[in-house]
């Protein structure tokens, strides 16, 4: 009887699952990309793979040119490199992963977008333990509330706060 082959899901700490990843456990890779760069970067803060997928073997070899001042070079630019020249040895999502970071606190946190349930897998919330931890994200979007607990999510009425209260209400 064969086991298959072994299957890792990573999540930056601050992603919010929203529907089951399972559906994705049948490629030997998946990925989404943040398609407001250009080119698209990878967008590594959820990475679903078999342990020898081919092209996690490239993305850890391209750690062998480490460039500790360029910030997303190994982590975003460089894999483009192995897409670029084989596209098929990856699942490529197109936001289902929400990779819109440059949007993203906006749609969290000032708005309320219903879609959040259907549209997406999983959010990257940008929080640590229960603040903002990139400025950006606060900068780029109207906002007054930069630390969130139960009582400030209770009165807020954003995509954020509801999906805080899915958790506890679903």
């Amino acid at each position: 009887m064969s086991t298959g082959p072994a299957i890792g899901i990573y999540l930056d700490t601050d992603v919010y699952v929203i529907r089951p990843l399972d559906v994705f456990l049948k490629y030997e890779m998946t990925l989404d990309f943040e398609i407001y760069r250009d080119p698209p970067a990878v967008s590594n803060m959820i990475q679903i793979t078999y342990r020898n997928a081919r092209f996690l073997r490239h993305w850890i070899d391209g750690y062998r040119q480490y460039k500790p001042n360029v910030w997303f070079y190994n982590g975003g630019e460089l894999p483009n490199m192995f897409i670029s020249k084989t596209p098929q040895i990856i699942h490529r999502l197109k936001g289902e992963f929400c990779p819109e970071s440059h949007q993203i606190c906006h749609k969290l946190f000032t708005t309320y977008d219903e879609s959040w349930r259907t549209d997406y897998y999983a959010l990257h919330t940008f929080l640590r333990n229960n603040h903002f931890y990139h400025i950006w994200c606060v900068d780029n979007i109207d906002i007054q509330i930069y630390t969130f607990d139960e009582i400030i999510v209770s009165k807020m009425s954003t995509t954020f706060a509801d999906m805080c209260r899915f958790v506890n209400f679903p």
